[in-house]
């Protein structure tokens, strides 16, 4: 019987007990892809180290039907120290904000471009700047639903703008 105790014991130990796991090794487990790419915003530099590919469940909304469905898309994943600038348009008629995403190969060639919808983007920061701290690392999830995925085997740099009209 003590034993047994002393067995329930170890096995409550050891699948409980808390082990360290480094950021790669927890993405991995998610089933994350490491990619080399170093992302700009208007030609400057914001992040270069780890960025990720995830597959993800995602939200889209029709507004016509008034109807939600959830699919599945990868999604490209990566923090910086600096937030993503907005561009603002003067006298261009511009109803919404939106990103512009252009993705480059390593000889600087641009291989796409696209503009997408704000939705299409997921941010967040820490600490929280509301709380009237300025945020010291901003995560970000660029859903690639729009993207074809083969076209990321050539990209080296992904330059995203946010654009709008303040």
């Amino acid at each position: 019987m003590k034993k047994l105790s002393y067995l329930s014991l170890l096995s409550f130990v050891l699948l409980f007990h808390p082990t360290p796991v480094s950021a790669q090794d927890f993405m991995a487990q998610l089933g994350a892809v490491a990619v080399d790419m170093e992302i700009q915003s208007g030609g400057r530099i914001i992040h270069h180290g780890p960025t990720y590919i995830v597959k993800r469940a995602t939200e889209l909304t029709h507004f016509m039907f008034e109807s939600a469905y959830a699919v599945e898309s990868y999604h490209l994943e990566f923090k910086t120290n600096t937030p993503i600038p907005t561009t603002e348009l003067k006298g261009k008629s511009i109803r919404k904000f939106h990103y512009i995403v252009q993705f480059f190969h390593a000889n600087g060639s641009l291989l796409h471009t696209s503009r997408l919808a704000r939705n299409m983007m997921k941010r967040a920061s820490w600490p929280d700047s509301e709380a009237g701290k300025q945020a010291k690392k901003h995560y970000y999830s660029l859903n690639l639903l729009e993207f074809p995925l083969l076209l990321l085997e050539d990209v080296k740099t992904v330059d995203i703008q946010y654009v709008g009209r303040n």
